[in-house]
């Protein structure tokens, strides 16, 4: 098999020396039209940008950010969206000889692969954050337009990065503003619930309880004395009532018993001047008289009202005994108003003590329920600062400083296509046609170009024998040729 190639290898260079033209004429037009195209072809010229973002400069630990460090790869996004693309081509007239046959968005995405992109981040140190750079280039056949196209990316991407910065930080402190807003609501609402609390039971503030206690106790005292004046004035008022009872008693019925005994008696000795003492009349007169006599001399009952009484005529000691009763029957009233009045406030007073547990325990609630609202409203107010501060920073640029440290500058030489592997490429090119073009002439050739021709041909006859002739040695040949 090596033998065979080997023996191709040989013939095919056997002809091309025999006939070069076979060769020569399709590597010179290979290499013509590999040329012609390299010369003709349009170049493209890359202009670059460099950018560094110096993210807060500020250290963290004296002022906290309060927008988070842009990323480039967002704005990249916006960048590259397709109206700002197509007004880049609008702008600097960007593939004009296609703009007419494409859309939009083929024209977006053909400027897009025009544009390259790249950023890096350093890490960020505990005092600093971190550093971005960015590389944004644009390649395109008119240097001029490229270097130009460059430096609008570059503005835009500075612009834009801005414009997102300032927006998120407003963006931030109108939100924190709002959430300022209801927190601060929330907890005036809750103060003047507090306060209807503390008003409603200021009599059992937990500072009230020592002096309600021993309010309660010097009450306790008080109705234990009234009592005891009570108890005695009643004990005075019913012995005074059972004195001038007794007395008008006594009074009134000892006058009358005197009166009917007399009169009694005098009908008794008008009678025994004219009957005689076992006279049914005189034994009935004696009678009543000892009825009368011994009646006399059993004790009055005091009952009833005494007000009701008539004190006309009384004695000097019944008059004095029923002023004492009118002079102590309204003290002893009094008493026992005061008494009324002192128990319904010892009542309230204890009331008051027994709501006191309740009122300490949801004091703490309030207490707690208040520091914690407190505490996030003062965050939340810190938090409003800190990003109004940010804001600030933002539009003044203090918080991101964005540098050019390269500007784009006008491309002297084509990035693309390389004409030195252009060329090398037609070479080689040119090459492979004029081996194609001998291989096809021999290939189309009607000649026998040998042996293996033969072979192919006779189909394994023989076309004629040749014999082996002895050597110089005089030795006979080993054997016989064929042909």
């Amino acid at each position: 098999m090596s033998k065979l190639i080997v023996r191709n290898i040989q013939y095919y260079l056997d002809l091309l020396l025999l006939k070069p033209i076979y060769a020569i004429v399709p590597a010179v037009i290979a290499a013509f039209l590999g040329i012609v195209i390299v010369f003709t072809m349009d170049r493209a010229y890359y202009a670059e940008g460099l950018i560094v973002m110096e993210v807060q400069q500020t250290p963290t630990a004296l002022l906290s950010p309060t927008v988070s460090n842009e990323r480039l790869q967002f704005i990249e996004q916006r960048v590259l969206a397709r109206e700002n693309l197509l007004s880049l081509a609008k702008r600097f007239d960007l593939f004009p000889q296609v703009r007419d046959t494409i859309t939009d968005t083929e024209l977006a995405d053909l400027i897009r692969k025009q544009i390259t992109f790249a950023s890096t981040m350093s890490d960020p140190s505990t005092q600093f954050a971190s550093n971005t750079s960015a590389r944004i280039g644009f390649k395109y056949s008119d240097p001029d337009v490229a270097a130009a196209v460059a430096e609008a990316l570059v503005r835009m991407v500075i612009d834009d990065g801005k414009r997102i910065r300032v927006g998120r930080a407003s963006d931030t402190v109108r939100f924190l503003v709002r959430e300022v807003g209801g927190l601060t609501e929330q907890f005036q609402a809750r103060e003047r619930a507090w306060a209807q609390f503390v008003s409603d039971n200021s009599d059992a503030m937990p500072g009230r309880m020592p002096t309600l206690l021993g309010e309660i106790q010097d009450k306790k005292r008080e109705l234990t004395e009234l009592d005891t004046t009570i108890s005695r004035s009643r004990d005075d008022l019913s012995l005074l009532e059972a004195q001038f009872r007794l007395g008008v008693r006594q009074a009134d019925v000892t006058t009358r018993q005197r009166t009917q005994i007399a009169a009694l008696r005098t009908e008794l000795t008008e009678r025994l001047l004219t009957y005689s003492d076992s006279h049914p009349v005189v034994r009935g007169l004696r009678q009543r008289l000892d009825a009368l006599e011994r009646q006399a001399l059993q004790p009055v009952a005091p009952d009833g009202d005494i007000r009701s009484i008539d004190r006309s005529g009384l004695t000097p000691e019944l008059a004095l005994t029923a002023d004492q009763i009118d002079l102590a029957r309204p003290r002893l009233d009094a008493l026992q108003a005061q008494r009324r009045t002192l128990s319904d406030r010892l009542a309230a007073l204890e009331a008051t003590a027994a709501r006191g547990s309740d009122v300490e325990t949801r004091l703490g609630a309030i207490q707690v329920e208040r520091e914690g609202l407190q505490r996030n409203l003062d965050e939340m107010n810190a938090k409003v600062d800190a990003a109004r501060r940010g804001e600030r920073i933002e539009q003044d640029d203090s918080a991101v400083n964005i540098q050019i440290i390269e500007t784009p500058e006008v491309p002297r030489y084509p990035t693309e296509p390389r004409r030195l592997k252009m060329l090398l490429g037609v070479a080689f090119a040119a090459l492979l046609a004029g081996a194609a073009g001998v291989y096809v002439a021999d290939l189309f050739s009607p000649t026998i170009r040998g042996a293996f021709d033969l072979t192919t041909v006779l189909e394994g006859q023989t076309l004629l024998m040749i014999p082996r002739w002895p050597d110089q040695s005089g030795r006979p040949a080993a054997g016989e040729g064929y042909a």
